[in-house]
C-alpha cells in the first residue's frame, strides 16, 4: 500500500483540489490491485499515513481544510472486502487555527497496534490556539472506555499532546467486530 498527495476534481466540484492517492500493489504478482483518489467537493485533503491491520483492513489517517476549516484531522479505512473505496471519514480533531510554520504535516503517521495486531494507532498535527506550537492527537481503533484527558509536553515550543481513544464506524456495521 501507498497513500500520496494527488490533484483531483472531486465529485460535484468545479476546481482542481488537493486529494489523497491510495495504491494497493500486490508486489509478488506485479499487479495493482486498487489504484484511487479520495477527495471531496469543496475540501482539501493532504499528507495521508496509513497501516495494515492484521485482518487486512486498511486504517488511513490524513489533514483536511476548506475555506471555512482550519487544518484538522480525519480518520477512515477499508475493509479487507471493499475495493476502491473508503468506510465514512470521521473528523476526530478539527482544527483551531492556520499553520504559519511551513512545517505542517511532519507529524502523520499509523502503525499497527504491537499488543493486538487488530487495531492500528494514528496521530497527527493540528493547531489548537493562535500561536506557531503544534499540537498532535494521538488515536486508536480499538473500542475500550479510555477517559479522556490532556498532558502537556515540552517539544522545542510548548505544546499540548491530546490522547483519545475513538470508534472505527466502519460502512458495513456488520462486517465489524
Amino acid at each position: 500500500w501507498v497513500a500520496l498527495n494527488d490533484g483531483c476534481t472531486p465529485s460535484g466540484d468545479t476546481e482542481t483540489r488537493s486529494c489523497i492517492r491510495i495504491i494497493d500493489v500486490d508486489t509478488s504478482l506485479q499487479k495493482i490491485n486498487q489504484d484511487f483518489d479520495v477527495g471531496t467537493m469543496n475540501y482539501y485533503y493532504f499528507y495521508p499515513a496509513l497501516t495494515v491491520d492484521s485482518e487486512k483492513r486498511l486504517d488511513l489517517i490524513f489533514g483536511y481544510s476548506s475555506s471555512n476549516d482550519y487544518p484538522g484531522l480525519v480518520f477512515t479505512g477499508q475493509t479487507s472486502t471493499e475495493k476502491n473505496t473508503l468506510e465514512p471519514s470521521q473528523i476526530f480533531q478539527t482544527g483551531m487555527w492556520y499553520d504559519s510554520t511551513g512545517r505542517y504535516g511532519d507529524y502523520f503517521g499509523a502503525a499497527t497496534d504491537p499488543e493486538n495486531t487488530t487495531y492500528a494507532w494514528v496521530s497527527g498535527e493540528f493547531h489548537s490556539d493562535h500561536s506557531s506550537a503544534w499540537n498532535t492527537e494521538i488515536a486508536s481503533t480499538n473500542p475500550i472506555t479510555i477517559p479522556e484527558f490532556s498532558l502537556s509536553v515540552q517539544i522545542l515550543l510548548v505544546s499540548m499532546l491530546s490522547i483519545i481513544i475513538f470508534y472505527r464506524l466502519p460502512l458495513k456495521m456488520n462486517k465489524r467486530i
